[in-house]
């Protein structure tokens, strides 16, 4: 399928999930109207903008939308080479550029049946050479991380059935992404977020996901960088926890 920005203007462009361009038609606006480079900057919503305490290096910010309330995410750069350039990458073409890729690869996810959140709007602004990202997605309300799960399950405040039953929808959740031959670039214990009522776990940040048949190799990488995630966290103690989740990843057949 080609990925194509919906509104584009000089050297940028906006690529759109069709719920939220519904949503502006219905107010009378165009798309042009509706959406401009500001709704990617913080600034923009003042103090509704409000910084998400886990992940996001620090550039993820709750927001307010027309289709209800979001987050916002810049791209930002990891390890060393983030100490020197932050925010810009090499622009291959907007196909190519992050913020579509995960665009796309979320919606795919959410339109197969995964509990994803949805990828209402990407965007990318063009500086010569380079360019700058990022990517709006729905918010998936009264959630904790995986790693405050995992910890509760250490300190004994899950009962056993509550702990079963987070281990199971886990491993079956990740045991889907990969029947739909997603592979997660950073399958981490702040990336799966749990709810209580009902026990659920969401998969977020797809940022060089990568949509291909996954061997038996594969997905064993994604289990063992979860595994790294938690142990880094968690401690030691966080080995029963996700022994559990291989398990009942195993038990979940091929669709």
């Amino acid at each position: 399928m080609e990925i194509k920005a919906t509104v584009q203007g000089d050297n940028w462009g906006i690529l759109i999930h069709p719920d939220w361009q519904q949503n502006v038609r219905d107010r009378g606006l165009s798309l042009a109207e509706g959406f401009s480079p500001a709704l990617f900057h913080a600034e923009h919503y003042q103090s509704e903008a409000v910084k998400v305490g886990d992940g996001g290096r620090n550039a993820a910010w709750f927001i307010p939308t027309s289709i209800g309330p979001a987050v916002l995410r810049q791209y930002r750069r990891g390890g060393l080479v983030g100490k020197f350039i932050k925010s810009t990458y090499v622009f291959r073409g907007e196909a190519q550029t992050r913020s579509f890729q995960e665009f796309a690869i979320i919606n795919y996810l959410n339109d197969a049946g995964l509990t994803v959140p949805k990828a209402l709007a990407a965007f990318y602004q063009q500086k010569g050479r380079f360019c700058e990202m990022a990517l709006i997605t729905s918010l998936i309300a009264e959630t904790k991380p995986l790693a405050t799960i995992c910890q509760q399950f250490i300190d004994n405040k899950l009962s056993p059935e509550q702990a079963k039953a987070y281990t199971q929808i886990v491993a079956q959740r990740i045991r889907q992404m990969h029947d739909l031959d997603v592979y997660h670039a950073d399958l981490n214990a702040f990336n799966i977020l749990c709810t209580n009522e009902p026990i659920e776990a969401y998969l977020i940040d797809f940022d060089k996901a990568e949509r291909t048949k996954l061997s038996s190799n594969l997905r064993q990488q994604n289990l063992n960088r979860l595994k790294r995630s938690l142990k880094k966290v968690c401690g030691e103690q966080s080995i029963v926890f996700m022994e559990q989740i291989a398990e009942d990843y195993a038990l979940f057949e091929d669709k």
